[in-house]
């Protein structure tokens, strides 16, 4: 018999296109879900978050949360899951009973999913060879799509050389 999870990408692969996940307002596919939950997977291994670690999800029962749960199995972490409207003390509680390593609301996963990371690397014969260790990654929402070389430069503090 294969594990969850094996059963899970398996359906990734074979049904991308299909519905996986839907509630009263939206639906994901099952190519939408596993590149939501593979990004949750990044943000915790880029925590340090893995096996026989726990994460606290505080999310209402949307498919969001069913979305950041994936993401924590994938990590090999376990989870302890509330609704949102839990008092404050009481999600602290828990938080401290359990150790939880983390706590992903609705607010940390938009910023887990919205977070796209672009290495920029220049080529152009006006502009000096970037050292390596100038090469910042950048975060960019999908409102924001262009980076000019002017603003790339004096975001980087590298002096701009006159065009010809």
């Amino acid at each position: 018999m294969s594990s969850f999870m094996e059963r899970a990408f398996y359906s990734f692969r074979k049904y991308p296109d299909r519905v996986a996940l839907q509630d009263d307002n939206r639906s994901y596919t099952f190519r939408e879900l596993d590149e939501i939950s593979g990004k949750v997977y990044s943000w915790l291994k880029n925590n340090g978050i893995g096996a026989e670690d726990f994460v606290q999800i505080v999310m209402p029962r949307e498919i969001d949360a069913i979305a950041v749960m994936f993401g924590v199995i994938r990590s090999g972490a376990a989870f302890a899951i509330m609704e949102d409207f839990f008092p404050e003390q009481r999600v602290e509680f828990i938080r401290k009973d359990i150790n939880a390593k983390c706590l992903i609301n609705s607010d940390k996963f938009a910023q887990i999913v919205m977070r796209r990371p672009i290495l920029i690397r220049l080529h152009s014969p006006y502009i000096p060879p970037v050292p390596q260790e100038c090469l910042r990654e950048f975060s960019m929402s999908t409102e924001t799509s262009i980076f000019s070389r002017r603003y790339f430069l004096r975001l980087m503090s590298i002096p701009r050389l006159p065009e010809p």
